[in-house]
């Protein structure tokens, strides 16, 4: 499970939710995160989802930087 700590930087994902019938479709948007980094749970009135997503190797030097990386959570 990843925790947020106090001061760690927080991002939220972009999130779908649909309802059929029979069950709940949720449709996250994480590209370049694999299923390891992410940690869902289930409420009975809720949905949480957070994890990390993992910046590139640190061997690389950045000219600019607009994609989140790190740990998020969206409900």
């Amino acid at each position: 499970m990843f925790l947020l700590r106090d001061g760690d930087f927080s991002w939220t994902p972009a999130v779908d939710i649909y309802e059929t019938k029979n069950q709940w479709l949720v449709y996250i948007e994480l590209p370049g995160v694999s299923s390891d980094e992410i940690d869902p749970a289930i409420y009975p009135e809720s949905v949480l989802i957070k994890g990390i997503k993992i910046p590139p190797a640190s061997e690389l030097s950045a000219e600019k930087i607009e994609i989140y990386t790190g740990y998020f959570q969206g409900d």
